[in-house]
């Protein structure tokens, strides 16, 4: 505070800056799930909603190419705030306030996260799946538990690069970044009814045994149903095609979310083709397009 009773703007310019990044969680009027019948008309006035519009806007929503309708944001968001509310007002241990790391995704937003991954630069991710550790064998130290862009040995069997050992074809690359990516026009955070919360690196080991996060995954098992949410990924996820990792960081607004997906399954060739549009011939999604299917894939997420 100046001799004048008035503070110096870069003290409160900075008050302003921790103001805005810092996550509120304000009190808002909750839907409360407890009730199984609260859950059922709720999914039905948005099962409504979807079919009383057009059947292409729809599948660009799903798809990621335009945003969802402002009412499914506003309650979604809504719904987070309770939820990260209540549980930042439980008794679980936590570092820091709980906030959420990735929510609605455009599909050109997963297309960069889908080709970093694929190209096999940034920072590490995922898991090293058993099928890459028998191909590369000595090539994949076994401290190495995740994907690891910046390692030469890594590398040499996601890329080849070295020319020594096996390394990756295209379709196997992809599998390893479906375990926990979806293809871009595939993933449900284009749905703005998903999100990533807690966990800046998801990173699977920091929820599981002794992790950091172990008891709000325990808390959020128990509790974030109450709010609509559930886990879409939780146990490894094992089909003939690849194997989805078990993601303790991302929970789905039920009500909207299953409606999206059973829309998708009823529409699996209109989907197809939207998709096709959109792939073009790129070989990052082959493994899809070409291979299994799309409706592969809505049979078994």
């Amino acid at each position: 505070m100046s001799a004048n009773g008035i503070r110096p703007m870069g003290v409160m310019l900075a008050t302003l800056l921790i103001q805005l990044s810092t996550p509120v969680f304000a009190q808002t009027e909750c839907l409360e799930f407890r009730d199984p019948e609260v859950m059922l008309s709720t999914t039905d006035r948005w099962r409504v909603f979807v079919a009383e519009r057009d059947v292409n806007r729809i599948l660009d929503w799903i798809v990621g190419v335009t945003p969802p309708p402002k009412v499914v944001r506003r309650e979604v968001v809504q719904q987070t705030r309770c939820l990260l509310n209540a549980l930042s007002h439980s008794d679980v241990p936590l570092t820091e306030v709980p906030q959420v790391y990735s929510g609605r995704r455009s599909f050109t937003r997963q297309q960069s996260i889908w080709m970093r991954k694929y190209n096999f630069s940034g920072g590490a991710f995922d898991r090293i799946s058993e099928t890459a550790r028998n191909l590369c064998g000595d090539g994949l130290p076994a401290e190495s538990a995740r994907w690891q862009p910046h390692m030469a040995s890594h590398r040499q069997c996601w890329l080849g690069e070295g020319g020594v050992g096996r390394s990756l074809d295209s379709n196997q690359r992809q599998r390893e970044t479906l375990q926990a990516t979806a293809m871009p026009g595939l993933s449900r955070h284009h749905w703005a009814t998903d999100i990533d919360i807690l966990d800046p690196y998801l990173n699977p080991a920091s929820w599981e045994n002794a992790g950091p996060y172990v008891g709000a995954y325990r808390w959020l098992r128990q509790h974030a149903g109450s709010h609509g949410f559930v886990q879409p990924y939780r146990h490894s996820q094992v089909n003939p095609w690849f194997i989805r990792i078990e993601e303790g960081w991302h929970w789905s607004y039920y009500p909207v979310a299953s409606v999206l997906q059973a829309f998708a399954r009823q529409h699996p060739q209109a989907l197809a083709k939207r998709l096709a549009e959109l792939w073009g011939d790129n070989e990052s999604y082959s493994f899809v397009r070409d291979g299994i299917g799309v409706t592969a894939v809505l049979a078994k997420d």
